[in-house]
Formats: structure tokens, C-alpha cells, sequence
């Protein structure tokens, strides 16, 4: 006699949730990745800003060195 294989449906839906998973956590790491490189790229170019224009902009030279050195992952 023959013996068939079936699969079990707990572990086929087992299978699609750590799927779902790590594509959400990839999702996310890869979104955090954007904020942070935004974060970094928008410090960077505060810190080049002469006094001029950041007085247009209405913040103090202290504040643009202040938010300028922030570490990128502090929101």
C-alpha cells in the first residue's frame, strides 16, 4: 500500500505568517532606514547653513549646532 503525504494546514498557515512576518520587519527596518538617512542628510545640511539663512529660517546658530549634532537615530 501506498501512503499518501498531506500536509498540515497549521503548518502551511505556520509557514505564511512567518512569511508575513519578516516582510513586515523588513518593511519596517527598511522604513526606519529612510527616516534615519533623512534625519542624517536634513543635520548635514543645517549644519552648512550661514547665519543669514538661518535666520530667515528663525533659528539661532546654537539651535541649528544643536540639532546639527544630534545623533541621526534621535528623533
Amino acid at each position: 500500500m501506498s501512503r499518501v503525504m498531506q500536509s498540515n494546514p497549521s503548518t502551511v498557515l505556520g509557514a505564511g505568517r512567518r512569511q508575513r512576518s519578516t516582510v513586515s520587519v523588513s518593511r519596517r527596518l527598511f522604513g526606519l532606514l529612510g527616516v534615519w538617512s533623512g534625519r542624517l542628510r536634513s543635520r548635514t545640511r543645517l549644519s552648512q547653513l550661514d547665519p543669514h539663512m538661518l535666520k530667515d529660517i528663525g533659528i539661532t546658530e546654537a539651535e541649528a549646532r544643536t540639532e546639527a549634532n544630534r545623533p541621526f537615530w534621535h528623533g
